[in-house]
């Protein structure tokens, strides 16, 4: 199998992994407060609605009222009210001949009245009040010299027991009028509620069809857009029902994309395991079988196999690390605000301390410059552990690793770089460490990189700057 550089190859893996980020689609922004005297608002616009429903009823009512009196006046009123007393006089009297009736049959006259409950009736003789439908017993106790009035509408009725004046008091059209003012009254009501309801016609119709998304959504059918429709509170909760699914739906692909990330990294691993693996069993068959010539040899397989076992054994490691940062990644961390040297300093003097107990000589050029950066400290020492685990392993002792710290705009950096080994061996290599301290750096608002300039291996770490 043709071998890769093992710094080639993390540069590799690397550059691959970015090359497949795209930027995020991002959800439409949602108001965080609605403007209490933005008038598009619905309990300002249903006020406006009211008011114009109420105008507009009460100018009906009004002029309803004109027209009743301008169509139905007095005229009208006197001719209605002659022609029911007209009616009711010929009624009357049929009802007297039918029955054979005198002017002393109480109670047959009462039940006649009973039966028309807009009337009421006097009936006189010689200009004497002998009965009064208002008060039945009347005729028993009248006495003589109570007269009707000759304007009064009255009728000659003809009875058993002789001739007598009838006066009749209609109400019809009293009660006409309260029909009519019933009648204006409802189609008051009724111009009320229609204009009203077609008013809020158009909510109640986006209130429907944003019914019909959120089932849609329910459903499971994410990629379905919300209606967001004016700028009242019905858009702005359309809005982050929006928000919300572009949110779900980005998290479903962000955790989608970690999986099938993870599961290449596990089948990558998988391959790179063999190599060493195999190694290991064939010095091990060597071994067993006693197929080596001296104890110098013997020695040789004996430290072939522990360094193999050593390089399966932080593959492992690495695997557990990455699953470990990925299954983290929800959980809040404690960053905090500090100066970029105050907090980096001292993680840098560890780590160059180590270098030194390692047999490097390490050089910082630049000093730290002026500037706070938000950060983690667990993710500086784990980035700066893994860097310099990274550069003990596969870094040429000969040449100084080089800490750089420099100033651009609202970024501030922090560079390692070291020269690789000749015959450094990096195939097992898959890239896992670095692909950590770019996800831990964009964790705290940074970023990362890592190239391979000829022999020099450089990781440069990125921190914004904050005030």
């Amino acid at each position: 199998m043709k071998e890769k550089p093992a710094s080639g190859r993390l540069f590799y893996i690397e550059e691959r992994r970015r090359g497949r980020r795209r930027r995020l689609p991002q959800a439409p922004p949602c108001p965080a407060m609605i403007n209490k005297w933005n008038w598009n608002l619905i309990y300002f616009r249903l006020i406006r609605l009211l008011a114009a429903a109420l105008i507009c009823s009460g100018t009906f009512f009004f002029l309803s009222d004109w027209a009743v009196e301008r169509f139905f006046g007095d005229a009208v009123r006197d001719s209605f009210q002659e022609s029911q007393n007209e009616r009711n006089y010929e009624e009357f009297q049929k009802y007297v001949t039918d029955n054979h009736l005198s002017s002393k049959d109480t109670n047959a006259l009462n039940r006649w009245v009973r039966q028309h409950p807009d009337l009421e009736i006097e009936i006189y003789k010689n200009y004497a009040l002998i009965y009064d439908s208002m008060d039945p017993g009347f005729s028993e106790r009248q006495e003589e010299g109570d007269f009707y009035y000759t304007w009064q509408s009255n009728y000659v009725m003809t009875f058993k027991d002789g001739r007598a004046q009838l006066v009749l008091y209609g109400f019809y059209v009293h009660r006409m009028e309260i029909m009519l003012i019933l009648l204006r009254v409802t189609a008051t009501f009724v111009i009320f509620l229609l204009i009203f309801f077609l008013g809020i016609r158009s909510e109640i119709r986006y209130i429907s069809e944003l019914s019909r998304e959120v089932a849609i959504l329910e459903g499971g059918d994410l990629n379905y857009p919300i209606t967001v429709r004016g700028k009242d509170e019905l858009s702005f909760l359309a809005s982050s029902i929006d928000s919300m699914r572009l949110g779900i739906r980005e998290e479903i692909r962000k955790n989608k994309e970690t999986t099938g990330a993870f599961r290449e990294v596990i089948t990558e691993m998988s391959h790179d395991l063999r190599t060493p693996l195999t190694s290991l069993l064939l010095y091990a068959e060597i071994l067993e079988n006693a197929r080596y010539e001296d104890a110098g040899q013997w020695k040789r397989y004996v430290r072939a196999i522990h360094e193999k076992g050593v390089q399966i054994k932080e593959m492992s490691d690495n695997i557990f690390e990455y699953s470990l940062e990925r299954g983290q990644e929800q959980r809040g961390g404690s960053e905090e605000t500090a100066s970029f040297r105050d907090l980096l300093y001292d993680p840098v003097s560890e780590a160059a301390e180590y270098l030194g107990s390692q047999g490097f000589t390490v050089a910082l050029e630049g000093d730290f410059p002026e500037g706070s950066v938000r950060a983690r400290t667990d993710y500086i020492n784990r980035i700066l552990d893994n860097i310099v685990s990274n550069a003990v392993k596969y870094a040429d002792p000969a040449d100084p690793v080089v800490f750089k710290t420099e100033e651009s705009g609202d970024m501030l950096s922090l560079s390692v770089t070291n020269t690789c080994r000749r015959n450094a061996d990096r195939e097992e290599s898959t890239g896992i460490g670095l692909d950590n301290i770019r996800g831990m750096m964009e964790k705290m608002g940074g970023s990362a990189e890592a190239g391979l300039a000829g022999k020099a291996f450089t990781v440069k770490l990125f921190f914004k700057t904050v005030s």
